[in-house]
């Protein structure tokens, strides 16, 4: 029962050691060059970064009961 439990366990981090080389490997072909140009197309204006959102207390329809 060990050893099938075991087997289990290997087939398992296989499948997962896999996965993550396969995801880890993905980073220097689309995602730098893609954080590259998004970052040159910040800074020629044609994209702009998103204004964050209000915390709850601020918006519209709230009532704040209690307030350190």
């Amino acid at each position: 029962m060990a050893q099938f439990l075991g087997f289990f366990a290997w087939l398992f981090m296989e499948f997962a050691g896999f996965w993550c080389i396969a995801f880890l490997a993905t980073i220097p072909f689309i995602w730098i060059p893609m954080w590259m140009n998004n970052t040159r197309k910040e800074k020629a204006g044609i994209i702009t970064a998103e204004e964050p959102r209000q915390t709850i207390a601020n918006q519209e329809g709230y009532t704040v009961l209690f307030k350190k």
